[in-house]
């Protein structure tokens, strides 16, 4: 993303931050979520400078007993079923209304990190 705003400064990136991917609440999980942390905390701190927006993924990716949602992934609990990738998308598609919306109207550019 800051290889493709520093080469069009105009351009708007979306950042999505990295789903879950443990079955059960684990030391991945806690480090995935600080990982998010960080990202958005540094997309906070630069958006002054760069066009640049972070989206939390979800609470719903995991269930209330921690397991994850196994409606949004496959059996290897890494990959995202069709479910999960509409849901994915909607929620991508929403943000980006929003921010169109409301703050940006040029959006022009997604990344979204993993598979």
């Amino acid at each position: 993303a800051l290889t493709a705003i520093k080469r069009k400064p105009s351009v708007n990136a979306l950042i999505i931050g990295i789903l879950p991917r443990d079955d059960r609440n684990s030391v991945n999980r806690m480090l995935l979520k600080k990982v998010n942390n960080l990202i958005s905390q540094y997309c906070t701190k630069v958006k002054n400078q760069i066009n640049i927006f972070f989206k939390t993924p979800s609470e719903d990716w995991i269930l209330p007993t921690g397991e994850l949602n196994k409606s949004y992934f496959w059996i290897d609990n890494l990959h995202r079923s069709k479910m999960g990738n509409l849901k994915l998308a909607k929620s991508i598609t929403n943000h980006l209304a929003l921010l169109k919306h409301h703050v940006q109207p040029n959006i022009s550019l997604i990344v979204i990190p993993g598979p």
